[in-house]
């Protein structure tokens, strides 16, 4: 499964429902597993804490699996800066993705986001998707990361994960 196979799916599920629920997919060596979300919270921290617990839950549950992909699907609001002209927000139907090549020292990992505009009629009912200028590009994503770093705390014991909480609440504090 590549980003183009993500990007089909997700196309076709927002075809088909005329909306997208937020949705994980996580490739191993072994398989794919697809979390999709029933709920999502308001805030962008909120946001980022759920994914944190279901990386960190995943990893927990699949102990000892090296993650190939991680994309994330979800509707979304993006701020367009053309060349020249004013700048825009346009809804957008999102895919972000991270990649892992392990190597003979270290692990390769590349991220790539593509969106797709959502159109739709003034009643606010769902019409149709249209490609956006620059479709594909690079990008961060932050409930990606948060998702792949609950992954990475799942392989700490309770004693060092809880010692690391501590720390970062002792430097904010």
């Amino acid at each position: 499964m590549d980003l183009s196979d993500v990007v089909s799916l997700a196309k076709e599920s927002m075809l088909q429902n005329g909306r997208h629920a937020p949705t994980f997919y996580v490739e191993t060596e072994k398989k794919t597993n697809m979390i999709a979300l029933g709920f999502f919270p308001d805030t962008s921290l909120e946001r980022q804490k759920l994914c944190f617990a279901l990386g960190r839950r995943f990893g927990s549950e699949y102990p000892g699996v090296e993650l190939q992909h991680v994309y994330f699907v979800s509707e979304a609001w993006a701020t367009i800066t053309p060349l020249q002209g004013e700048v825009e927000r346009k809804e957008v139907l999102t895919v972000g993705a991270f990649s892992f090549q392990p190597g003979p020292e270290k692990t390769d990992v590349q991220s790539s986001m593509c969106a797709i505009e959502i159109l739709r009629l003034p009643t606010g009912a769902f019409h149709g998707l249209q490609p956006l200028e620059q479709q594909f590009y690079e990008a961060e994503h932050k409930l990606l990361v948060a998702f792949l770093a609950g992954f990475a705390a799942s392989k700490l014991s309770e004693e060092e994960f809880a010692a690391t909480v501590r720390r970062v609440q002792e430097r904010r504090a």
